[in-house]
């Protein structure tokens, strides 16, 4: 039980049951995705990949002697800089303009790593082969140039400093021309000679140095030579799509569900009105039985007879001998209440139970069509005069009815009054179990009456059960502190047989009367044995009621 909500917690059956019957919306959906995956692998341009690999310089400035530390997102710049693109166009054909041929080039150095991997992704092998090739050299070829071109500079400044110290020189030359030996001014003149001079020899080395300095930014150490295809296989792309359709599918399976309000399995019930299902009573196509009829009597060793006789051992395993009087009720109008508690009490009869059969359903009263026998007085004369119950014998051994009498339309300040507990009390101490047919819980009646009887069985139609409509139940059930004992399935189909009663594998489909068709599918054949069977059992119950109408 789920400790939060007091119902019973969702298990992987239930999941796995709505995947069952939602089937072909998750196939649907699955197909929908797979196609659409076909047709975008379709859409695909292949694509390759290929790498060459460039092995920086350790030092990057030739003009220092300490080695400096590679930065890797500086060279993935300079790389990836227009300057290099240009001069990488025109190293190899190709019809993608410099900006194009950036987007397709990733670069990067791996940490700890001074070798710089130049991918370049085109259209062809060949294509992406000459692009990552030609990246790398255009990045040397950038690089060398760059140095150069400091180089050059640096050549440049320093002649502009030696132009600047011959200037110097020559104008200290002319102060030691000009002033005497020895004075002041001669004397700085001829230390600023000397220093000159020396500062004329450091830069004339320099100058010397540069020029031999060749540029070294690094060498091409693995050459693109094959390209890996770039593109996502289609394979992989159907399937991928195939399942993600799967998954989608399946959640919309589950909102779908979650949404309809329809009920499809016992747990569901279970679930909704929280409380258990004490019998099962299986749809049966190709055999619709009438609804005065009582296949308890006429055909019980049919399917259906079976399942009372399961939903009997049931209720009685239940009760215990501790409930008496049980208010056999639906959640709405039309769900073959009273059919199940006529069947139930000629079921409880059989077992040797002194049963006592109430038309509790005063505005629609039909119970007493199932046993043939008037209804001119019944239950509305008790609950109105306090008459004696007219007790009628319904040719079933141990079961008694009290017809409900005429119909009437204000039935629930009959059932206010003191007289039908005074009613309840005597039929309790009469019979072993009183069975009421009472009015579905779409009017107070049941509501009113239950207050008196020691259970409530609720029939539920699973052909027409809604979760709206069973809250509305529970909530009114709530509302009154009231609790059912146990709920009746009535026209349930599908997997009932497996697992609410593994008998219905031991009955042939219907081949005369006492007969029955297993639920599923039935052969042309097996309808036509079917319809006969009904006709059969009809003519046994208009026959048994004629009898039953003489004996009265």
């Amino acid at each position: 039980m789920d400790p939060q909500q007091g119902q019973p917690a969702l298990q992987i059956g239930d999941y796995l049951a709505t995947l069952r019957l939602r089937r072909w919306l998750v196939l649907a959906i699955a197909a929908v995705f797979t196609i659409g995956g076909v047709l975008y692998s379709l859409t695909l341009k292949p694509s390759y990949v290929a790498t060459s690999e460039v092995l920086l310089s350790a030092q990057t400035d030739p003009t220092s002697s300490i080695a400096q530390e590679v930065n890797p997102e500086t060279e993935a710049q300079v790389a990836t800089s227009p300057e290099v693109a240009i001069l990488a166009k025109g190293k190899f054909d190709t019809d993608m303009t410099p900006t194009e041929m950036i987007k397709n080039l990733t670069v990067s150095l791996p940490s700890d790593s001074t070798v710089l991997d130049f991918k370049f992704t085109a259209p062809t092998p060949s294509e992406a082969q000459g692009g990552a090739n030609a990246f790398a050299n255009a990045y040397l070829e950038f690089k060398t140039t760059q140095t150069r071109d400091g180089i050059q500079g640096q050549i440049e400044a320093l002649d502009d400093r030696l132009t600047q110290l011959q200037i110097d020189l020559a104008a200290a030359n002319r102060v030691l021309r000009t002033e005497p030996e020895d004075s002041p001014e001669w004397l700085t003149a001829q230390t600023t000679i000397q220093t000159i001079q020396t500062q004329i020899g450091v830069v004339t080395t320099q100058q010397v140095e540069l020029e031999s300095i060749e540029p070294d930014p690094g060498e091409i150490i693995g050459q693109a030579t094959t390209a890996k295809s770039a593109s996502t296989s289609p394979v992989v792309i159907v399937l991928a799509a195939a399942f993600l359709g799967l998954i989608i599918g399946s959640v919309t399976a589950f909102v779908a569900e979650g949404m309809s309000g329809s009920l499809r399995s016992a747990e569901d019930i279970e679930r909704e009105l929280n409380s258990p299902v004490l019998g099962v009573l299986p749809w049966v196509p190709g055999v619709h039985l009438r609804r005065e009829m009582l296949v308890t009597e006429v055909a019980p060793t049919s399917m259906a007879g079976e399942s009372y006789r399961m939903l009997r051992s049931g209720l009685l395993y239940a009760v215990k001998d501790e409930a008496r009087v049980l208010l056999v009720t639906s959640s709405g109008v039309g769900e073959g209440k009273t059919t199940v508690a006529a069947n139930l009490a000629v079921s409880l009869a059989q077992a040797d139970k002194r049963v006592i059969l109430v038309g509790g359903d005063l505005r629609r009263p039909e119970v007493h069509a199932y046993f043939g026998v008037p209804n001119d007085r019944g239950l509305v004369q008790v609950l109105d005069g306090g008459d004696e119950p007219p007790l009628v014998m319904t040719g079933v051994p141990n079961l008694r009815l009290l017809p409900s009498g005429p119909p009437v339309e204000m039935s629930a300040q009959l059932f206010e009054g003191g007289a039908f507990p005074e009613l309840v009390d005597r039929l309790r101490e009469a019979a072993d179990l009183v069975i009421i047919d009472a009015p579905p819980l779409a009017i107070s009646d049941p509501l009113v009456m239950a207050e008196h009887a020691d259970g409530i069985l609720i029939v539920v139609d699973m052909k027409q059960a809604d979760k709206s409509g069973l809250r509305r139940v529970r909530e009114l059930l709530e509302r009154a502190g009231l609790t059912p004992l146990g709920l009746i399935l009535n026209k349930f189909e599908g997997e009932w047989s497996r697992k609410y009663g593994a008998y219905g594998a031991y009955y042939s489909p219907y081949r005369g009367a006492g007969g029955d068709v297993a639920p599923g599918k039935t052969s042309r054949r097996d309808a036509k044995a079917a319809a006969a069977g009904q006709k059969q059992l009809g003519r046994e119950a208009a026959q048994r009621q004629r009898d039953q109408g003489r004996r009265a």
